[in-house]
């Protein structure tokens, strides 16, 4: 990421080189570099010669990784001296590397995306995954989006039309009626028998069965299915909306027209979109039976391809927008009318619309897909007779002359619900899949071919265990996303769910100051791409540079690509009304996860292990507990989705200026040959191998389009490395990219598994943070472990060292400004890693002095409960007891196990003593008992007592903090009129400066801290009692 995102000076000096080399300079470093490359393919790096790393291909890689010049080109990036011995370094580094096989901190603590930076071939399956995550993204963001809104639309159309509450009812019905979902499981094996018969008598039997299954589904869904059911039906049909009227003739409302206007639009954005993924999809499928020399593949998928084209047809249909008159749909304007009509001319002139009921015969055709698709996977020989009758089928099934068909689903037609639901996420899934699966396939296939079998020929284990290790990275992930089914979970999982979402409710729910705290993330960016970059660089892209209006239009095309939905060609006000009332489609979620987060989260409906979308089955009382809480800390979560997601976009806006910006440095020609480099050998075989591709070849290869060839190439690069910046500093929260030691993958036992889940909540982000640090003094070359970088070369000028020195700058500010301004910015800046570093520091040291007896329990508890703030003076160690409890916030060692640990082991008795799954730990029996008499002798009656305001903080922080703050702090200063407004957001932020900072403050300017004089009626250690009994005395004298 850092090669291209710079500031424009530090990268122009990449291009310019070091202009004091003289002749003779430039002439040793050829050489030098000749001999390193001699060295490099004769077998001087033994573990890289071993492992078949000793290729042109290998050696470029290594080249820019350790040099972070973007090419080995020198007549583009000229070579220095400070750029050899980076590179030098990094070889013997990355010798070392490829036989060192991960420990057991390594592998259970590092984390995926990081790990897979050290491997070529791990680095391009990370970046695949990366791109086809974005596009799975962007398409459930916006599906998701459309069908939201499509629903609101049909539900204001039927309150406009007098029928209340049908939604909720058609939802109700979907959940209840186990009769209706054994209707839909008949007419699935009715469907697939239907499809695999070749008998016409066999076929008439089944039709008369499916037309029966058919008419008690219509019975069941036609019950007061209303008037605006028929509307939508009509307009989903290709009515024109001018022409519908409603049951009565009367027209239609200028309200109820909007709202079927809105609703056609949005089912149109969302067939577009799905006819995209299942081209995508099937695309894929079509070049791996190539790669894998499949024979029979080619036929088979081209016949697929026909079938796939009847869907492009009718996407072609819908993006025109064509209509017919309302009355020419009249014979089919009844409720559940079933099929479609083929595309001809109406009476009027006006071309018929193809019902939208075409969709559902894409789902049908999924399934045939994906037979197809495990078939080309296990290289059979020659497709079965049954998915080749399936095929013909289908041919038929989606032939528009055909009418109707009897296979065609009810289920479908009559409930928007299910099948906009279902078509979304069965068609986003196939493609993501599909995808994923052809990623994995290919980086597995290179690392045993190319490294794991040749360290096999040269018995060398360690180079074996360390290709091993690298399969086992990619297979983690793999398996991570190809996990499915996360609404079917055991009691344990659910209750763990809902210690998450009341522990996320507690803590940051609705939460201001966590809110802030998380804006401030990006001030990293000033660290990564640096301080003029920031403050002069991007603004001038978006105001000088070019067309500014053009530039934007650019950004937004590139955001919506990567599923950054916060600038959509909307204000800053829409998008955030949209998240504030819900239809965002869970922006904030999508952010944080890819598929395990990203299904339809509603009670009545999952996605099965195949990756489609089910009607669930009654659930239990713990799923229903979840779903419940995961609600609540959704919608306490909406403030922290506004922050999450504008943190994103603005990193990726400046990443997207930077990279626009310094790409635009490079010559014509080496773009040029950037964007021609999947055709290199064609050309060089036709020009000989010593030819230099130029921008005439490009000229030659795409005409009068090069020139928005070369810009739209510029233009996507720039894109991908701004959603690695981004990836970067605000890091990948998907479940495949957290270690081990908190990623659950449900083998574990029952304690195992609610340690992973409870621990490490808010775990991930700690361990970002680390390694986000780690690499920064890794690349400066102050990482005393690692002899790589740019101060072991002596750069003391690159960005990779400027780094570390922009991060102590930033902390310096911080704190300077907090000391001098009288603002406390530690507190709502702080460095988390810096923070457990110390608290981990002084952690140890306090357990190692308990253990000679230099400190003692006592002490430490006359300490905790001191209340004057001064009995610590009195031990030799009580200055170190008192900065531990602080930076442990009086937890101890327990702070370290994050928020959860109370609740993780209150979660596990429960489970143990309620006998959830058969078995109770007699262990754990009497712990539950003695807990729970514990808490009746200790129980407070809050509401019958006066507390103090730190009291009552307390109590209520155990329901949510910011609550807490509100109630005990902010409600009583505004009522009582004490604080303005800029106290009170102090207060909220958590801004006013600390004992420390206040005589940090008077040391900086020199000053003397004021001696009070004693009051000679004030008295030492007046308890709360003595001050009560005082104002009740004067209170009677007066």
């Amino acid at each position: 990421m850092s090669t291209w995102l710079c500031g424009l000076n530090p990268f122009r000096k990449k291009l310019e080189g070091d202009k004091d080399l003289s002749p003779e300079d430039k002439n040793n470093i050829a050489n030098k570099m000749e001999s390193i490359a001699k060295d490099f393919a004769s077998g001087t790096y033994k573990n890289i010669k071993d492992a078949n790393y000793n290729n042109p291909e290998t050696f470029e890689w290594l080249w820019k990784k350790y040099t972070k010049l973007p090419s080995i080109n020198p007549s583009e990036f000229p070579v220095n001296y400070k750029h050899v011995r980076r590179f030098e370094l990094g070889l013997k580094y990355y010798d070392n590397l490829v036989s060192k096989p991960k420990g057991i901190f390594a592998s259970k603590f590092h984390l995926p995306r990081r790990a897979m930076q050290n491997f070529p071939e791990l680095q391009r399956f990370e970046k695949n995954l990366v791109n086809e995550t974005s596009f799975f993204r962007d398409y459930t963001v916006n599906s998701t989006k459309n069908v939201n809104e499509f629903l609101q639309n049909l539900n204001d159309l039927a309150l406009n039309t007098g029928e209340k509450g049908f939604f909720s009812k058609l939802k109700k019905k979907l959940s209840k009626h186990k009769r209706l979902r054994n209707l839909y499981d008949e007419y699935s094996s009715l469907q697939q028998q239907y499809l695999r018969s070749s008998s016409l008598k066999n076929k008439q039997v089944l039709s008369k069965k499916l037309r029966e299954n058919r008419d008690m589904i219509k019975s069941f869904y036609e019950t007061g299915s209303g008037e605006a059911f028929k509307m939508m039906n009509s307009v989903m049909e290709g009515a024109d909306i001018a022409t519908i009227t409603n049951s009565d003739g009367t027209k239609l409302t200028p309200i109820q027209r909007k709202s079927l206007e809105q609703m056609r639009e949005n089912y149109k954005n969302i067939r577009k979109a799905g006819a995209l993924g299942l081209v995508r999809g099937l695309q894929k499928i079509k070049s791996m039976a190539k790669e894998k020399d499949v024979k029979w593949a080619s036929g088979v998928i081209d016949k697929v391809e026909g079938l796939i084209k009847n869907i492009e047809f009718q996407k072609q249909i819908d993006e025109e927008g064509v209509t017919t008159d309302y009355k020419n749909l009249a014979s089919d304007r009844d409720f559940l009318r079933l099929g479609f009509k083929t595309n001809e001319y109406s009476t009027n002139g006006k071309l018929a619309f193809s019902k939208h009921y075409m969709s559902q015969y894409s789902l049908g055709l999924l399934k045939t897909i994906k037979k197809i698709e495990s078939s080309v996977q296990n290289h059979d020989r020659s497709l079965s007779e049954e998915i080749r009758a399936e095929i013909n089928s289908w041919d038929d099934i989606t032939n528009v002359a055909k009418g109707r068909n009897p296979i065609a689903n009810p289920v479908y037609d009559a409930d928007p619900y299910f099948f906009l639901n279902k078509y979304v996420s069965d068609v986003g899934i196939f493609n993501y899949r599909t995808h994923v699966k052809d990623n994995f396939t290919k980086a597995h296939k290179a690392i045993v071919s190319d490294h794991l079998n040749p360290a096999k020929e040269k018995g060398r284990k360690d180079l074996i265990e360390s290709a091993n290790g690298m399969l086992d990275l990619i297979n983690d992930v793999y398996t991570e996303i190809q996990q499915i089914d996360p609404n079917r979970s055991s009691h344990i999982e659910n209750i763990m769910r809902t210690m998450q979402s009341i522990t996320y409710f507690r803590l940051m729910g609705g939460n201001v100051r966590s809110a802030a705290r998380n804006a401030t993330q990006r001030a990293y960016e000033f660290i990564e791409f640096g301080y003029k970059a920031m403050l002069k660089d991007v603004p001038n892209f978006y105001k000088n540079v070019g067309s500014s209006d053009d530039n934007q239009t650019k950004l937004i095309r590139q955001q919506k690509k990567y599923g950054l939905q916060w600038f959509d060609g909307k204000t800053v006000r829409s998008n955030a009304f949209d998240i504030a009332t819900g239809k965002d489609a869970n922006i904030s979620a999508q952010s944080r996860g890819a598929l395990e987060e990203s299904y339809v989260q509603d009670k009545d409906l999952y996605v099965d292990k195949n990756g489609e979308l089910q009607v669930a089955d009654s659930e239990n009382w713990s799923a229903r507990t979840a779903r419940v809480a995961a609600n609540a800390g959704r919608v306490s979560g909406k403030l922290h989705k506004v922050v999450e997601d504008w943190n994103r976009s603005k990193t990726f806006r400046a990443g997207f200026a930077l990279a626009s910006m310094n790409l635009n440095q490079t010559s014509r020609t080496w773009r040029s040959q950037q964007i021609l480099k999947r055709f290199e050998s064609d050309i060089l075989s036709k020009k000989g191998s010593d030819y230099i591709i130029t921008e005439k070849d490009l000229k030659e290869k795409y005409g009068n389009k090069s020139d928005k060839i070369m810009n739209d190439w510029v233009e996507n690069k720039a894109g991908e490395l701004a959603y690695s910046g981004v990836l970067d500093l605000h890091f990948e929260y998907s479940n495949w990219n957290k270690a081990k030691a908190i990623r659950v993958t449900g083998k574990e036992n029952k304690a195992t598994m609610m340690a992973k889940i409870g621990l490490g909540q808010f775990a991930h982000y700690r361990f970002e943070m680390t390694s986000l640090m780690h690499k920064w003094l890794t690349e400066a070359g102050l990482n005393p472990k690692q002899n790589i970088g740019a101060a072991r070369a002596g750069d003391f000028q690159s960005e990779e060292f400027m780094r570390p020195m922009r991060f102590a700058m930033l902390q310096a500010l911080i704190w300077g400004g907090s000391s001098l301004l009288g603002t406390n910015f530690e507190k709502l800046m702080p460095n988390d890693v810096m923070e457990t570093g110390e608290a981990l520091y002084l952690h140890a040291r306090v357990k190692a002095k308990l253990a000679t007896n230099e400190i003692t329990e006592d002490q430490i508890n006359q300490i905790k409960n001191d209340t004057t703030g001064k009995i610590y003076q009195k031990f030799t160690h009580g200055e170190l007891i008192r900065d531990w409890m602080k930076a442990t916030y009086g937890q101890g060692g327990a702070t370290f196990l994050g928020p959860n640990a109370p609740l993780i082991m209150s979660a596990y008795e429960m489970v143990a003593k309620s006998n959830l799954d058969g078995k109770v730990d007699p262990l754990m029996e009497n712990a539950f008992d003695t807990a729970f008499k514990t808490y009746k002798k200790t129980d407070k009656k809050w509401f019958n007592t006066e507390y103090t305001v730190q009291e009552t903080y307390d109590f209520l922080s155990r329901i949510n903090s910011q609550l807490a703050r509100t109630v005990s702090y902010t409600a009583p200063n505004v009522y009582s009129g004490g604080y303005g407004l800029r106290d009170i957001a102090w207060l909220e932020l958590g801004l006013f400066s600390s004992k420390q900072q206040r005589e940090n403050r008077r040391w900086l300017l020199g000053q003397k801290k004021k001696s009070r004089k004693k009051s000679i009626f004030q008295k030492k250690n007046v308890n709360r009692r003595d001050l009560e009994s005082v104002i009740l005395a004067l209170d009677k004298m007066g």
